[in-house]
């Protein structure tokens, strides 16, 4: 028979070192390191997510705000972009194309987590997010 090995502490959930923890109606950094920070806050029924860069020298590139309907809680700030990350939800569906991009409906599937990357250089001439 196989035994099993003795359970140990509950799991912590997953953080992100410089980030600070949400609460309601309020800003909060998803990321703040050497190379700057990401930030969101609340606007009606999304978030509006930016990026700002310590040195503005070293990166010239524009980032523009980012419309966020996925509850992103998590963020990392690199030398080529960010990367996005949220928890799983259980009621509220995604924007689609289909529906022009609004979200927020009533949906019955839950949504997995989300992990998006978005680079600071264009992968196209006059490219734009």
């Amino acid at each position: 028979t196989v035994v099993a090995p003795p359970a140990g502490p509950a799991p912590q959930p997953p953080i992100q070192p410089g980030a600070t923890p949400p609460e309601p109606g309020r800003p909060r950094f998803l990321c703040f390191n050497m190379i700057g920070s990401v930030a969101s806050r609340p606007v009606e029924d999304h978030h509006a997510v930016e990026v700002l860069f310590h040195d503005s020298s070293r990166f010239t590139s524009r980032v523009p705000l980012l419309t966020d309907y996925y509850g992103f809680d998590k963020a990392s700030l690199g030398e080529k972009g960010v990367v996005y990350s949220s928890p799983p939800s259980k009621s509220a569906s995604p924007p689609s194309p289909s529906d022009g991009g609004e979200g927020g409906g009533e949906g019955s599937d839950a949504i997995p987590c989300m992990v998006m990357f978005r680079p600071f250089d264009s992968w196209a001439p006059n490219s734009d997010w």
